[in-house]
Order: structure tokens, then sequence, then C-alpha cells
């Protein structure tokens, strides 16, 4: 179980040292202090589910908006 929180902060960091920042103006510290909380919160069995979960339902909005786009230009051209 120790290992799998290595991995996660491993890889975090790894992706910190090619960024000064990685998202919305939070630095290397506070993006490792946000995962540990995650896995401490969530447990590492349920992240890749919850991943997989927010994956999902991206795909979903952007299929959305990808059938709302394509129905406005059906629309435009019919004009």
């Amino acid at each position: 179980m120790l290992s799998l929180y290595k991995q996660y902060l491993n890889i975090l960091t790894n992706l910190a040292i090619n960024q000064k920042y990685l998202m919305f103006g939070l630095g290397t510290k506070e993006i490792i202090i946000i995962a540990v909380v995650l896995v401490l919160l969530f447990g590492s069995k349920k992240i890749p589910e919850l991943a997989k979960s927010l994956v999902d339902a991206i795909r979903h909005l952007r299929g959305a908006f990808k059938e709302g786009n394509e129905l406005a230009d059906d629309k435009n051209k019919k004009k």
C-alpha cells in the first residue's frame, strides 16, 4: 500500500519538475499535498474509479456539445 503512495507522489513530482506551475497557480508542494489528501480520503483503489468516472463525464459533455454544434450548423445551412 505504501508503494502506491510513493508512485502517486513520484508521478506528481516528475510532472511538476517539467513545469513550474501545473494548473491554477498551484505549485508542486500544493499538488502533492492535495494528492496525499485524496489518497487518504478515498483510498488507492477508489481513485482510479473516480478518475474513470470523471473522464466518462467529460467525454459525455464533449459529445453533447459536438452534437449541439452540428445541429446549429445544419440549421444555418438550411437558411
